[in-house]
């Protein structure tokens, strides 16, 4: 029985939405190999290219095929088009991924090139601090440290105002993102205003 040649000429790997969703894609082979000669791959009928095969895995070095983690199968629709492209789930870290056709025959192609995909660990987006106290300060400028430090009260904030972690005066007091928001007592002497904050 016929053998079909190796299925991916060229196969890329490029991340999607998700870090961990990765789309494969590749180019079918149009002959099929055998002892004297290949004969060209019928588009459909017997013979035809009817199932794909991806493996995926840890690399023993780049686009090297290590062992083997898992794999997915992708069937030819009855009567539809020839599959160039899928998506593939991997976990963050280094993977590499081989493919194969096979025919209606049930006859597999040998092993494709082998491709490495890293995908980056997925990262936590920032906190975000607010208000912890509900009094408000102006900021004084230490000239001697070249510092803004802490002022007077001069107002209220609501509890859960969103903080800047940007700017600090230190002792967990850090300028209010809002300060038009402060109920003000007295007249501030800066602009900026700060707040006792925590992460929330």
């Amino acid at each position: 029985m016929r053998k079909l040649i190796a299925l991916l000429a060229s196969m890329c790997l490029s991340a999607a939405a998700t870090a961990a969703t990765v789309t494969i894609t590749w180019t079918n082979p149009t002959t099929n190999t055998t002892a004297t000669g290949g004969a060209t791959i019928p588009d459909t009928g017997d013979g035809s290219l009817a199932s794909w095969r991806f493996e995926y895995g840890t690399c023993s070095a780049p686009n090297v095929f290590g062992l083997k983690a898992g794999e997915i199968a992708r069937p030819r629709a009855s009567g539809g088009p020839v599959l160039t492209t899928t998506t593939v789930n991997l976990n963050p870290g280094t993977t590499c991924v081989r493919g194969y056709v096979a025919n209606t025959y049930g006859v597999e192609s040998a092993t494709s090139n082998v491709v490495t995909r890293v995908v980056d660990p997925p990262q936590p987006g920032p906190i975000q601090l607010t208000s912890s106290a509900p009094t408000a300060y102006d900021v004084v400028p230490d000239y001697r440290q070249f510092v803004f430090t802490r002022g007077r009260a001069v107002g209220t904030i609501k509890l859960g105002a969103a903080c800047d972690e940007d700017r600090t005066v230190g002792q967990n007091y850090y300028a209010l993102e809002r300060p038009s928001r402060v109920q003000l007592k007295t007249v501030p002497r800066s602009t900026a205003l700060v707040a006792k904050c925590a992460a929330g």
